[in-house]
C-alpha cells in the first residue's frame, strides 16, 4: 500500500472540484450541506492525512451528530462553545434527515477517496449505526 499524505482539507477541496467539474451538484443547498459535514468532521477530529482516520472515528462522528444542538455554530447561546459545552445545553438536536445527509456526505468523500487511491478504506461504508 502506498501511504498518501493528503490531508482531509486537501482531499475535500479535490472532491468539491471534481463534483463541480462533473456537474454533480444540483443546487447550492447540497454543496453547503456537504461543506458543513466536512467542516464539523475536521473540527472534531483535526485536519490530518486522510488515511489515518478509522472506523471508530466514523462511529464517534455519528454519535457527535446526535448530541450537538441544531445550529450549534450559529445560535447565540451555543456559538463559541466547545462541543463538550454545547452538548450539555438543552436545545433541539439535529434532525434525522440532517444527520443522514451529513453521513452520506462523509460516505461520498471517503468513497471518492478510495476510488482515487487516496485511502484504502471507506470508514463510513458498512458502519453499524447505533440507534438513538
Amino acid at each position: 500500500m502506498q501511504i498518501h499524505t493528503r490531508t482531509f482539507s486537501e482531499v475535500c477541496a479535490q472532491f468539491f472540484a471534481s463534483q463541480e467539474a462533473a456537474g454533480t451538484w444540483k443546487n447550492a443547498q447540497t454543496v453547503n450541506a456537504y461543506r458543513v459535514a466536512f467542516e464539523l468532521f475536521k473540527e472534531f477530529f483535526g485536519d490530518r492525512p486522510l488515511h489515518t482516520y478509522n472506523m471508530a472515528e466514523a462511529a464517534d462522528y455519528h454519535t457527535f451528530l446526535h448530541e450537538i444542538p441544531a445550529g450549534w455554530k450559529k445560535n447565540k447561546e451555543t456559538r463559541g462553545l466547545s462541543f463538550e459545552e454545547a452538548r450539555k445545553i438543552e436545545k433541539p438536536k439535529l434532525t434525522k434527515d440532517v444527520i443522514q445527509t451529513r453521513l452520506l456526505a462523509m460516505n461520498a468523500l471517503f468513497e471518492y477517496s478510495k476510488t482515487k487511491q487516496l485511502t484504502d478504506t471507506n470508514i463510513f461504508k458498512g458502519l453499524k449505526i447505533q440507534r438513538f
